[in-house]
């Protein structure tokens, strides 16, 4: 019973900060990027709706990254475009993000272009089990954006990218930032080894950050 009316107050404490957010900050500057969308909710398929990683966790999560090796970072499932937003604050030396929903990358290209940040990020509308251009990256992030036979799928693919750079560049390192984490094991298949587990308090989901040498 205490479990069940913690994780209560916790959702309404989400739900009105978040409320708060959009109301306030963000809608009356034409800006959208807090509101959840369950457009891209499919069973079927294994894709999950939209949910925006709160700006707090995500500055836990790019302070933990060395930024001196030269990141580029990816965000697959990028939805509205929060956490490329947020990564314009940092020193990437390239942010990109792919969605599946031509509406969220709609929504995504509208807050860029308000923000006059258009020319910093990159979001493409793609299927993530078919991109070509994850060898232009080194850091991938996840939230949770689809079910497990299609993150095996797109992890393959990023494999692929890693041994086509492997090819031209020796001696790289990558990241893996999961939040929250449903299919670890899925990831860890794939030669990533766990280097960081955060909280994020507001949502009480965890982020692990993966880390692997080439």
């Amino acid at each position: 019973m205490m479990d069940t009316r913690k994780n209560f107050l916790i959702q309404w404490i989400r739900y009105i900060k978040f409320g708060l957010q959009y109301y306030i900050l963000e809608k009356p500057r034409g800006l959208d990027f807090t509101m959840r969308d369950k457009s891209v909710i499919n069973q079927e398929k294994g894709f999950h709706g939209y949910n925006k990683t709160n700006e707090n966790h995500l500055r836990d999560i790019f302070s933990c990254l060395p930024f001196e090796e030269g990141l580029s970072l990816i965000d697959i499932g990028c939805g509205k475009g929060a956490v490329l937003k947020e990564g314009i604050k940092y020193s990437f030396k390239k942010l990109g993000g792919i969605e599946v929903s031509e509406e969220l990358v709609t929504i995504a290209k509208k807050n860029f272009e308000r923000l006059h940040i258009a020319d910093k990020v990159e979001c493409l509308l793609a299927d993530a089990t078919n991109y070509q251009g994850y060898d232009q990256y080194n850091v991938f992030y996840f939230y949770n954006p689809f079910g497990k036979e299609i993150l095996e799928k797109v992890l393959d693919k990023i494999e692929s990218g890693i041994q086509k750079k492997k090819t031209e560049k020796q001696g790289m390192t990558y990241y893996l930032i999961y939040y929250h984490p449903l299919y670890p094991e899925v990831v860890e298949k794939y030669q990533w080894k766990l280097k960081k587990e955060l909280l994020d308090k507001l949502r009480q989901y965890k982020t692990y950050i993966y880390e692997r040498k080439e």
